[in-house]
């Protein structure tokens, strides 16, 4: 699901008046979340290089994560990490074990 043009250039536009990411989402209550406006922060901030057209068809996309049910950009980062986090913490406490019977 893409965020609405409006509210892409309200954002914009309070980035521009240099309201921070927590600032906005207060404003927009339901509209934007924090990871939302970072993300078009990033975007707002490509090289003048490129191309306007360019820029323009790229737009943010957010969709609810089916492992964590946030509404993020997929792949989901936060479910990456936790899986991650879990792996390691299996390993260590193989790890652990091992080094205890010996």
């Amino acid at each position: 699901m893409t965020l609405e043009a409006r509210i892409t250039q309200q954002v914009r536009y309070l980035l521009a008046q240099g309201c921070g990411y927590r600032q906005i989402e207060r404003l927009m209550p339901g509209d934007v979340s924090k990871s939302q406006v970072a993300i078009i922060d990033r975007r707002r901030r490509i090289p003048p290089d490129i191309e306007p057209a360019e820029t323009a068809a790229v737009t943010p996309t957010f969709e609810k994560c089916p492992g964590c049910l946030y509404r993020v950009e997929l792949p989901c980062k936060i479910c990456q990490a936790r899986k991650h986090r879990h792996f390691r913490i299996v390993q260590n406490r193989l790890r652990r074990d091992k080094h205890r019977r010996a």
